[in-house]
């Protein structure tokens, strides 16, 4: 009996011991505030953070006591309302952000896009003569999908078709002896054939240009005829850019083409 009371003074002892220490924020000779703040814990968090420690510590000593939890507020009442009223704004405040968020990832893409156009259009002269490679991307996004990608003469075929004066004149030359599909003999199988080597020819370093250099566009080869389509991102700097009609298109004085009316079918020679 006597060996029962005194296991019982020795647990009612630890029990008081562990929960002033709790409160001072020590345990086992630790000073609990310390190690807090040495793993990064904001000074006015530890006070809260102590508090949760000695309600765990108190439920481990007391095996019949529970956490104690926050009294509801009653129905209706000021406090509930209060409650609600800031949970709405705050989830007003997160819809709000997550608005600005989008708008601000839209308007840096078109900032990204918009500094692409600027900066290929000054730099796309390293590629000599007519037409800018920026015409044939836009006209490969007119013509050409990743299901159904377009051949070189479809491409320039566009680019007559939207201002032939972006071509130059052996090109519009070419064009229009592509147009015309004559039914072959010797001569005109000559004919067509060196207007398709001519467009070939002068696509190939474009399309070097948008594919190697800028991945802007990809090619799919069938046989020995190449066919070509945009990247997403190609399509996205080629939708409606640049302007057919744009003044500085030609910035190459012995290329430009002439002012009179191509509009009559010739054959190159």
């Amino acid at each position: 009996m006597a060996k029962k009371k005194v296991a019982k003074k020795k647990r009612a002892k630890k029990k008081t011991a562990k929960k002033k220490a709790a409160a001072m924020g020590h345990f086992g000779g630790v000073d609990l505030a310390d190690v807090l703040r040495s793993e990064g814990v904001n000074e006015q968090g530890i006070p809260q953070v102590l508090a949760l420690i000695r309600s765990l510590s108190d439920a481990q000593a007391d095996e019949n006591s529970t956490l104690s939890a926050p009294t509801p507020a009653p129905l209706n009442s000021h406090s509930e309302l209060m409650v609600v009223a800031t949970a709405g704004a705050l989830l007003e405040e997160k819809q709000g952000w997550w608005a600005r968020t989008r708008q601000a990832i839209q308007s840096g893409r078109a900032r990204d896009i918009d500094g692409c156009r600027v900066t290929f259009w000054d730099l796309e002269v390293i590629v000599p003569g007519a037409p800018r490679s920026s015409f044939v991307g836009r006209a490969i996004h007119e013509k050409a999908t990743r299901l159904h990608p377009t051949e070189s003469p479809a491409i320039y075929d566009a680019i007559y078709e939207a201002n032939q004066n972006l071509l130059p004149p052996s090109l519009q030359l070419a064009v229009q002896t592509l147009r015309l599909r004559l039914e072959e003999d010797r001569t005109t199988r000559e004919q067509n054939n060196r207007a398709a080597s001519a467009v070939t020819k002068n696509l190939t370093p474009r399309i070097t240009l948008l594919v190697a250099r800028l991945q802007y566009a990809e090619v799919q080869k069938r046989g020995r005829t190449g066919k070509y389509h945009l990247t997403d991102f190609g399509r996205q700097v080629f939708e409606n850019w640049p302007d057919w009609h744009e003044s500085d298109a030609n910035p190459w004085v012995e290329d430009e083409p002439p002012t009179r009316n191509a509009d009559t079918p010739t054959h190159i020679t």
